[in-house]
Formats: structure tokens, C-alpha cells, sequence
């Protein structure tokens, strides 16, 4: 479906841009928003809440899911990017996206059962109230090369990357006279990183354009803490990744 909506918007792009200037591209004072397709980045490995009265943690270090070319997808919307152009070559941006769950919790209600399907109250199960959170931010700059092909725009820039992640857990089930939670159970992810990219912008008209880009050189490093209830302390993992010519991405836009 994908593949038929952005042959029609590239198709009606080039009708309507049959006049369009000699200098096509992006200008001092400029603005480009972008649609980013490809693998997601968001964090969301080794992200395993404790379960209740734990008999042990999971060990579970995060893992930088973000960085395999394995099971890319073209047509995954993974984010929004904001560029603005300082210069007629240099340009700063913000990408990045959010996504925020929250489920409420209900105590579990006993019920009587008897030989006599009559007589007899169902038990209501308790709903486990959770959260969970995935946030990504990347800030960086770009710097545009001259060509001989005016719809032609190669760059290379860097980026800041910023990620983080939680998950939770609370059940207020009660059992006989125990309770199975004391307090929020969790498990939450930072990682910061840095990267080194190249890419290329193709104008077709004046205002519309798409991009590719990969990570030349791509480090992130990320640390989970995991904290089971009160008097089990917190229990952190962390890893190192570094890649190269990794997270290739597509980029749909307009200037304005």
C-alpha cells in the first residue's frame, strides 16, 4: 500500500512541477519537515519488569536493538525530523518520537463456588496496572555539498541520539490475606550515543524532495536499572554497541 501512495504522490509532484526554478533546493532561513521510514528506534530489549516476590532478577543487560540491517522495513514509519537551514549548507535538526501506555489496576474479587453451577459466583481475576514508556530524540547538524545536479543534495552530518525506556508493574490482587504486591515493580533503560552520517536529498520540485541515510559510524551506550520492591535494592546492566555503515533510513519531505 505503502509503495502505491508514494508513487502517486511522485507522479503528481512531477505535473505539478513541470515549470519549477533552475535552483531547486533548500535556502538560508529554510524549513523541512520529513517522514523517516525504516527500522524503529526505539530501545526496547532487556527491558524484563521483576515478577512478584522475585526468587531472582533477571540478569537481562539491554541490548541495542536498533543497530542490525536484519528485517529492515521500508514501509515502518519509525519517526518525524525538523531541519532548519542556517545556512545554504548547513543545517541543524530534531527527530525523534514518543509512545506512552498506562493500563489501571483493579483488585481481583473472590467468588464461591459449588457443586451447584446455581449457586455458584464467579471469581474476578485481578487487572495488573502497568506503564510503559519509549521515548527516542536525536539532535544533530548536516552539512550539504555543491553538485552539478541542481535536484541533487549530498551530505554528512552528526547526530546526538537520546533513548529512554521504563517499564512497570503493580498488582493489587489479594489472596486470602496476602497481597501480592507492595509497591510498583521496574525496569527502566537510558542511552545516549553518538553518530557520524551521509546521506543524499533528491528534489523533485521546488518544495518536495526524498532522502536516504545511513550511520557511517554509529556508538551508543545504554544502562537498565531494575528495581523489584522495597528492600530488594536495584539491580543495572549496561552495554556498549558500535557499528558502521548501519541503520539505513528513507526519508519523505517538504520545504517550506
Amino acid at each position: 500500500m505503502m509503495r502505491y501512495i508514494l508513487l502517486a504522490v511522485l507522479l503528481l509532484v512531477s505535473i505539478i512541477d513541470t515549470n519549477a526554478q533552475e535552483e531547486i533546493g533548500p535556502e538560508k532561513g529554510d524549513f523541512t519537515g520529513s517522514l523517516l521510514l525504516g527500522r524503529g528506534r526505539f530501545l526496547q530489549a532487556g527491558l524484563t519488569v521483576p515478577s512478584p516476590v522475585p526468587q531472582s532478577v533477571s540478569g537481562d543487560a539491554p541490548y541495542i536493538n536498533t543497530m542490525s540491517n536484519n528485517n529492515n522495513e521500508l514501509t515502518n514509519m519509525i519517526g518525524a525530523e525538523l531541519r532548519y537551514f542556517v545556512t545554504d549548507r548547513i543545517s541543524i535538526l530534531m527527530s525523534g518520537g514518543a509512545i506512552i501506555r498506562h493500563t489501571p489496576g483493579m483488585t481481583n474479587i473472590p467468588g464461591v463456588i459449588t457443586s451447584s453451577n446455581a449457586s455458584s459466583i464467579p471469581e474476578f481475576e485481578s487487572i495488573v496496572e502497568s506503564n510503559e514508556v519509549d521515548l527516542n530524540l536525536n539532535l544533530g547538524g548536516q552539512y550539504f555539498f555543491k553538485t552539478k545536479y541542481e535536484k541533487v543534495h549530498p551530505y554528512m552530518g552528526v547526530t546526538i541520539p537520546f533513548y529512554y525506556a521504563k517499564r512497570s508493574q503493580f498488582d493489587p490482587a489479594i489472596d486470602g490475606g496476602n497481597i501480592v504486591d507492595i509497591s510498583e515493580r521496574s525496569v527502566s533503560l537510558l542511552g545516549v550515543g553518538a553518530q557520524a552520517t551521509a546521506g543524499i536529498d533528491y528534489y523533485f520540485g521546488e518544495a518536495f524532495f526524498i532522502g536516504a541515510e545511513i550511520k557511517t559510524v554509529n556508538y551508543v551506550f545504554a544502562k537498565t536499572e531494575k528495581f523489584a520492591g522495597p528492600g530488594f535494592g536495584e539491580r543495572s546492566a549496561q552495554t556498549s554497541t558500535v557499528s558502521f555503515l548501519s541503520q539505513p533510513f528513507i526519508r519523505i519531505g517538504f520545504k517550506f
